[in-house]
């Protein structure tokens, strides 16, 4: 390791619609981007200006692999394993799950904001082996 060198990269979904029911642009993701790099994609619920501007799906490399992100992994309109993903991360059930298929993982970290139904707030990390580990917020 060096100084200065990325060692996990946090993966989360932001409740949106749990987190206000305004259609102003939502504070979450300059807020985010003033500590780190943001990449996001689109919500099911997400409208607006504010949402019209994020692409429904993105291809990112991280720690030397590619990763496939989207909202509902139902809408995955592609063969991940075909297109060369290592991951394919999503959201929608709010339920933290990393699940092996195909060669692919698809990985949803959870949700982070209000607590939905009898789900844990979480979000996962990607540590620079690859491994996920899932982090449970606690609180209100």
């Amino acid at each position: 390791n060096h100084p200065g060198q990325i060692e996990k990269v946090a993966i989360a979904w932001i409740d949106s619609e749990a987190a206000s029911t305004t259609t102003q642009a939502r504070p979450y993701l300059p807020m985010l981007g003033s500590i780190a790099p943001v990449r996001a994609v689109r919500g099911n619920v997400d409208r607006g200006l504010w949402a019209s501007a994020l692409p429904e799906t993105l291809v990112v490399e991280l720690f030397g692999v590619e990763a496939y992100l989207l909202h509902d992994p139902g809408a995955l309109d592609l063969d991940p394993r075909a297109a060369g993903f290592r991951f394919v991360f999503h959201g929608h059930t709010h339920r933290p799950r990393d699940d092996e298929r195909d060669g692919v993982r698809y990985v949803n970290p959870g949700s982070i904001g209000p607590r939905r139904f009898d789900l844990p707030i979480s979000y996962a990390l990607l540590n620079e082996d690859l491994s996920v580990e899932f982090v449970h917020v606690t609180g209100e």
